[in-house]
């Protein structure tokens, strides 16, 4: 059985990306109040918009210098963190399947908290609140382009693209040489044959960043259902070699916040039967999508 070390810098790295992800919601709010010389409500939009910006700015970077796929066997790239092998695997016709599962995945969400709603009336007021006043169809343009797109992209690349990096490299053999070639490192992490394993760093990884992206919406009731999501994103990129498919997965999440039917939702045996059905096609999904990745 293989033994791991801790890599403390490592670990410190991934705790630094929601730490930097709310100092740049602070600096953009700094920003825009300061611009605008106003402090209400009405500018949430364009700070939220800047915000998610420059997560995409800043990490985006951060992942093309140290993350992004390259050819490993190139020493070129031996500073690369650990993470994907080979080239990403992703192909037009597989976007359905992800995208079925951002929906069903609303929809399984969608009905438990109405579930909730239906039989303790008033636990999810404060919730409700902040839903109406992020994800309402009439927020505006700006607010909605930054939900169902800058938003996805900016986490994506700050959680499954560096988080989830750095979290992989928290544990490295305790027999690791680093003489080695970077193919031959990610043989010892992965064994002589690619395969979609999840070996023991990539299952802290996964663990490790859905709990930090959970805990970056500082909300108890987003955290219950961001926990498992950022698992489904990390497996989503660790089996299809890249980011895009959790990218893609995040954007159909988001946007059938704002399209998810009440038909599905309006009394409780419907909320019910949604909670039922979308969890077992949920299941299936991802099991269509493990294989097609």
């Amino acid at each position: 059985m293989m033994k791991y070390r801790f890599n403390v810098a490592m670990f410190i790295y991934m705790c630094l990306v929601p730490v930097a992800c709310i100092m740049l919601q602070a600096i953009s709010s700094a920003l825009v109040y300061s611009i605008c010389n106003d402090s209400s409500t009405h500018l949430t939009p364009y700070i939220s918009f800047l915000a998610y910006a420059l997560y995409i700015a800043l990490f985006g970077y951060g992942y093309y210098k140290l993350v992004k796929p390259v050819d490993i066997s190139d020493d070129r790239h031996k500073h690369k963190l650990l993470l994907f092998e080979g080239e990403p695997v992703m192909v037009p016709l597989r976007f359905f399947a992800i995208i079925m599962c951002g929906f069903l995945f609303q929809a399984f969400v969608t009905g438990i908290l109405y579930c909730i709603q239906y039989n303790f009336p008033h636990v999810l007021d404060d919730y409700n609140r902040m839903v109406a006043d992020n994800f309402a169809a009439d927020n505006g343009f700006l607010q909605i382009l930054t939900v169902i797109l800058l938003a996805p992209v900016g986490e994506e690349l700050a959680f499954r693209g560096l988080g989830l990096a750095f979290a992989f490299n928290i544990f490295s053999p305790k027999t690791f040489d680093f003489t080695l070639k970077p193919e031959e490192m990610l043989r010892l992490w992965n064994g002589e044959k690619k395969d979609k394993k999840i070996t023991a760093p990539k299952l802290v990884a996964v663990i490790f960043t859905a709990l930090l992206f959970g805990a970056y919406h500082a909300n108890v009731v987003q955290f219950c259902y961001a926990f498992p999501m950022g698992i489904i994103f990390a497996l989503m990129a660790i089996w299809s070699n890249s980011i895009l498919p959790s990218i893609i997965l995040h954007i159909s999440i988001n946007t059938f916040s704002y399209l998810m039917p009440d038909i599905m939702f309006n009394t409780p045996v419907t909320a019910y039967i949604t909670v039922a059905t979308s969890f077992v096609l949920l299941a299936i999904a991802l099991r269509q999508s493990y294989r097609a990745l």
